[in-house]
């Protein structure tokens, strides 16, 4: 051993005690060991301070000393240590302090830096006097840099109060770990920082090239405000922590409430970058990072009371949480506490991206299974197959919650996922976002987009709306493309299960699911909205391209895929929504839905319920002028086929067909779509348009529902266009086959080769009540084997090729029934060789005739030949004008 600087004061003689009065430029041990000293401070040196180095090499060891107050091994006052060095396995171990600070080191001022190489190592120090700091390290001052290579280790240490292994009573630079070295299963009794307590900042974290800080505790002793099971920076700022080439933070621990298991930062951490971490942090944090495969897992906070962050605690604004390349967040828990992996006051921006994963978080009894943001939670990226499942809360939002807006929340490509999640006791089982928290525009989503296949799917809310995402206000836009999916989703409470997949209380600006593959499929509620329920005004709804929303149900309301009403929950209720919203004058609204190219609305159900496809009501009644209504329904087939072979023609692919086909009504009206009020205008066109198979199921011929199987208009609806060879066939109902308006229809086209055919009716209007054209083979029990009105039809038009041909009543009208009148019925004139000779033929009513009206004015081109066959027997109602018997 040599000491360089003044006079030798170190020798190789075991147990002797080292101290020095006179300051040192160096302090070197070379292979010597200093062990069970005793005294005050610094048992084994004791050391002025000054631009001093204190350095331990070949295998030196300072070890089981005992100092009554600080420093077990050494200790340095009256100025700064500039240097403490370890080389060539040399320790700091099984030191004490039995009242003080500092098991092994006190420095009562500045550290410039402390530096570990070639596997040394602090192990089994204990400071455990009741105000006990730092179980390896007490720096009155701040410290420079703490740095360790190559396999070093600082391991098995504790105090009784704060800091496990570090502690900094002032602001510490750098703490950096290279080549697999770690800071693990060091703990604290009462405190935080079961590693590191830093009582203002700490500029940077780093852990690289597999190095790890695990099972670390805080708090072991259950005390209330124990944070920070692996690091603590108090009152200031955790500003960069990064771990990359697969290092870890992990099952690290804070037992008490203050909350972080891995992390807390007081203030603001400034940059993460995690292979793993356990942080809190009382003020910010700019930035988080985990990436070349490294891991915060299995980090806990398990105090009796509220706590916050399993892994990662902020107290106020955490600017970005990134995950890359395979890193991970796995099994972080917090018990009666908010955000499983990590907790923040705000969070900026959220990114996962080249296979991270986020799995199996808890928060249990609280809300944000894996990620909280207090006030905030901005922007969600989910990207390269990077995946948030499997996570739980007690209360609200499984994976994600966000209690300000959440400005966009994006998953893209194949493997991305936010799927499995589950909120046993809330709303929004991955993701939940309310009103009501004191933030201004709290519950606004601005976009939910999946992209490239991605997947929410399967996501579960036990305890209110929203399977997969709640909205307690509105959401401007949902994109779901590129064979992308959000299926399987459930809200299943009894009394708050609406939308099985999506609830917006207020408002969805646009739904748009395009592409083959892309889907809102088997979702699940047991309210109104299988898969999307809105508490106000719908926008545009678009499936196209092979989009689809298929087999969703309402198991107890109405909307099997969509329902669009008035909201159910008011202000004070725990699912409040904005008093100033629009949607709370009681209108509801969709001011369209349009199919085309391919894309379907599909074997949907409400049971029992209206619209088994889709929904549109206030509560108010038809005749309100607060009554929801529809602008239009568009189904564009130009570039699909027909289903079905009807009239005739031969079936297309089932995938070519595009439109509303086998969805049902159960003990309610309208088995595709239900309207309260009016629907401005149906279009169909192209030849693969089909409005099919639909059906709404009465209870009995007596009550007022089973109306519309396929189509329910409350109010007016103002037309219904069938042109180029689009096909209205096989639905049923008990009044309107295939479509009812309650109070008038203004007018059908039926052209350019369009069907309707086969539709059924066990009352009236065996395709349309109260409207319909190129009309065949449609029955109805009672009146308009095709059309019944009880009010007026303005305009029947049944283009070239068609016909009005082979449909039957029971009682009036064989082929239409207007109990006022059929102002104009336009029939076809001649078609092309082969087409049919008939424009009005083979039409029964079994007491009546084949168009039954006060008045009816028709347009028949000469060329065609008109066949009746009725029962005579006319009948003289209001001055009733029928269609002659025979040609």
């Amino acid at each position: 051993m040599r000491s360089c600087g003044h006079t030798d004061l170190l020798s190789r003689t075991k147990g002797l005690p080292l101290s020095s009065v006179a300051p040192l430029l160096q302090v070197w041990l070379e292979g010597v060991t200093a062990d069970a000293n005793a005294g005050g401070s610094g048992a084994a040196l004791a050391l002025l301070g000054g631009s001093l180095r204190v350095v331990l090499a070949n295998r030196s060891s300072l070890a089981q000393n005992r100092a009554a107050a600080h420093g077990g091994a050494l200790a340095v006052g009256g100025g700064p240590l500039g240097s403490l060095e370890l080389y060539d396995s040399s320790t700091l171990e099984y030191n004490t302090v039995q009242y003080g600070s500092g098991a092994a080191v006190h420095c009562g001022g500045d550290l410039g830096q402390m530096l570990m190489y070639g596997g040394s190592g602090a192990y089994g120090n204990a400071a455990k006097g009741s105000n006990g700091f730092g179980g390896v390290l007490y720096a009155t001052g701040n410290v420079t840099r703490i740095q360790m290579y190559n396999g070093s280790s600082i391991s098995g240490n504790s105090a009784v109060r704060s800091g496990g292994a570090l502690y900094g009573a002032s602001s510490m630079g750098e703490i950096v770990l290279y080549g697999a070295s770690g800071i693990n299963g060091n703990s604290v009794g009462t405190g935080s920082g079961g590693a590191i307590h830093v009582a203002q900042s700490l500029a940077l974290l780093r852990l690289t090239d597999g190095s790890s800080i695990d099972n670390n505790a805080a708090a072991t002793s259950g005390a209330a405000n124990g944070a920070g099971g692996a690091a603590c920076a108090a009152a200031g700022s955790l500003l960069t922590v990064t771990l990359d080439g697969g290092s870890s933070i992990s099952r690290n621990a804070a037992k008490g409430t203050g909350g972080g298991g891995a992390l807390f930062s007081h203030d603001r951490i400034a940059a993460l970058t995690l292979a793993g971490g356990a942080v809190y942090c009382t003020g910010g944090v700019v930035s988080i990072t985990l990436s070349g495969g490294s891991s915060v897992s299995n980090n806990s906070v398990t105090g009796l009371q509220r706590g916050r962050g399993g892994a990662i605690a902020v107290d106020n604004r955490l600017s970005q949480l990134l995950l890359t390349d395979g890193s991970y967040m796995v099994g972080n828990v917090v018990n009666n506490g908010n955000g499983g992996a990590v907790f923040a006051a705000t969070i900026k921006y959220v990114d996962l991206s080249s296979g991270a994963y986020v799995i199996n978080n808890q928060a249990v009894g609280g809300d944000g299974g894996a990620v909280y943001g207090a006030y905030l939670l901005s922007d969600v990226r989910l990207t390269g197959g990077a995946v948030v499942d499997d996570n739980a809360a007690g209360g609200s939002g499984g994976a994600l919650y966000s209690g300000g807006p959440l400005g966009s929340l994006v998953l893209s490509d194949e493997g991305s996922s936010m799927s499995r999640n589950t909120a046993a006791g809330g709303p929004g089982g991955a993701v939940a976002v309310p009103y009501g928290t004191g933030v201004e525009t709290a519950g606004r989503v601005s976009i939910l987009s999946l992209s490239g296949g991605a997947a929410m799917n399967d996501n579960e809310a036990h305890g209110g709306p929203g399977g997969a995402l709640f909205a307690g206000a509105a959401i401007d836009a949902v994109l779901i493309e590129g064979g992308s999916s959000v299926t399987g989703n459930t809200a299943l409470d009894p009394e708050l299960g609406y939308g099985g997949a999506l609830y917006a209380a207020v408002g969805i600006s646009s739904i748009t699911i395009t592409g083959s593959g892309s889907s809102l499929d088997g979702n699940r509620s047991a309210k109104e909205g299988g898969a999307v329920f809105c508490g106000g005004p719908v926008g545009l709804v678009l499936l196209s391209d092979g989009g689809s929303m298929r087999r969703n149900a309402a198991a107890g309301g109405n909307g099997g895929a969509i329902c669009a009403a008035a909201p159910y929950f008011t202000n004070g209720s725990a699912l409040a929504v904005p008093s100033t919203a629009p949607a709370l004058s009681g209108m509801g609204e969709l001011n369209g839905l349009t199919i085309r190219s391919g894309g379907r609305l599909e074997a949907n159900s409400a049971d029992p319920g209206h619209g088994g496809g889709v929904a549109c009501f206030s509560g108010s009644g038809s005749s309100s002028p607060n009554a929801c209504r529809v602008a239009s329904v568009l189904i564009d087939g130009s570039s699909g086929g027909r289903v079905g072979g009807v009239g005739g023609q031969a079936a297309a692919t089932p995938s070519m067909t595009t439109g509303i086909l086998n969805c049902t009504a159960r003990l309610g009206n309208g088995g595709g779509i239900w309207v309260e009020g009016n629907l401005t205008a149906m279009v169909m066109t192209g030849r693969g348009a089909s409005l099919s198979h639909n059906a709404a199921v009465p209870v009995s011929n007596s009550g007022s529902n089973g109306q519309g199987g396929a189509v329910f208009v409350g109010g007016v609806l103002g037309s219904v266009t069938a042109d180029g060879g689009a096909a209205i066939s096989g639905n049923r109902g008990k009044s309107g086959g295939a479509v009812y308006a309650a109070r008038s229809l203004g007018a059908v086209w039926v052209l350019g080769g369009s069907v309707v055919d086969g539709n059924v009716a066990s009352s009236s209007g065996g395709a349309l009540y109260t409207a319909a054209a190129a009309l065949s083979r449609n029955y109805a029990g009672y009146r308009g084997g095709a059309v019944a009105t009880n009010g007026t039809l303005g305009l029947l038009e049944v283009g070239p090729s068609g016909g009005v041909n082979d449909n039957r009543a029971r009682g009036d009208g064989g082929a239409v029934f207007a109990a006022v009148n059929l102002t104009t019925l336009i029939l076809p004139p001649p078609g092309p060789s082969g087409a049919p000779s008939t424009a009005l033929a083979w039409n029964l009513a079994d007491r009546g005739c084949a168009l039954f009206g006060r008045t009816v004015r028709t347009t028949v081109y000469a060329h065609y030949v008109l066949y009746t066959c009725c029962v005579l027997l006319l009948l003289l109602w209001a001055a009733p004008t029928c269609m002659p018997c025979g040609p």
